[in-house]
């Protein structure tokens, strides 16, 4: 599914270059299951950024599918993204004069689908983690653990073939922790999701198919107990 070969990316602050990667070549198979685990400032974040089309590379290649994108446009990056990535956030990210469905609605705005089918939609994805009856609900009147849930909700409504993780578990309890890593070993083995999720927690990470190191710029596979 994905491809990145020979990547580099440099950021700079204060007229100073921070290089994050020098040479980074990594490949995402359809349908499993990533962890990727490594100190803190390894560019965990930047490589998640890069691969949902966020951050640009600064050299090197990005195949998607047998299509390369890093050259693409911004308009083009744009709706590539929308049709292909969604994203998962340790802070949830969700706005909070709006009820559960209407974040989850959000990502919908943007296409041609009627106010019926984006309803319909929108009552399936809450449906799947176990939200449909808090749909009216406001963030602050939902814990924690049923935010995420309302942002895995948002990020799946789309049907969006790659999933992205940021600690998706990093600010809920151990009860809600479970819950979350449930939902999205749900969605890559009985929807065929592609998930990537960066994590400092091991158990997380045993969710996963796959876990892979990251530090120095280099990925380094791990063998792991499954979940």
């Amino acid at each position: 599914m994905i491809k990145l070969q020979h990547v580099k990316k440099s950021y700079y602050r204060k007229n100073s270059e921070v290089r994050v990667f020098d040479d980074l070549n990594f490949e995402v198979k359809e349908g499993d299951f990533y962890a990727v685990m490594g100190p803190s400032g390894t560019g965990k974040s930047t490589f998640l950024n890069i691969v949902g089309g966020v951050d640009r590379v600064d050299g090197g290649e990005y195949w998607f599918n047998g299509q390369r994108i890093d050259n693409f446009s911004e308009s083009q990056l744009s709706d590539w993204r929308s049709q292909n990535v969604a994203f998962i956030f340790q802070s949830f990210n969700l706005l909070k004069i709006l009820t559960a469905a209407e974040n989850v609605e959000l990502p919908l705005l943007l296409t041609s689908l009627s106010s019926a089918d984006r309803k319909r939609r929108v009552m399936k994805a809450l449906e799947l983690v176990g939200l449909q009856e808090r749909a009216e609900h406001l963030p602050d009147e939902l814990s924690g653990g049923q935010q995420q849930r309302v942002a895995i909700a948002r990020a799946i409504v789309s049907d969006t073939p790659l999933i992205l993780c940021d600690e998706p578990t990093g600010n809920i309890d151990a009860e809600a922790t479970e819950e979350i890593l449930e939902i999205l070993q749900l969605l890559n083995k009985e929807f065929n999701k592609t998930i990537v999720m960066v994590t400092h927690d091991i158990h997380a990470a045993e969710y996963a198919s796959k876990l892979f190191s990251l530090e120095k710029g280099n990925f380094e596979e791990q063998l792991m107990n499954q979940a």
